[in-house]
């Protein structure tokens, strides 16, 4: 099972925003939350590089982070959530 992914945080006017494709005329779609995000697979470098590489191209601002599954179940005390 994969636990971690990578996801792309792009620098906007309105703040950070998390990427989650490309849409009419290739423009940058963005999310205000990680649900929205497109993640990565770190085994597939060459998807993230062609992505890194079209965001240079529109000079967009953009940094990368490891999302990940933490191991440890979240406590019986939060269960009733």
């Amino acid at each position: 099972m994969q636990t971690s992914s990578i996801v792309f945080i792009v620098k906007t006017s309105s703040g950070d925003r998390f990427f989650y494709g490309f849409g009419k005329n290739n423009s940058v779609l963005t999310s205000l939350t990680l649900s929205g995000a497109k993640l990565f697979m770190p085994n597939l470098p060459s998807k993230i590089k062609e992505i890194s590489e079209t965001l240079k191209q529109k000079k967009k601002s953009f940094r990368l982070h490891f999302v990940a599954l933490d191991p440890e179940p979240i406590p019986a005390c939060l269960d009733n959530l």
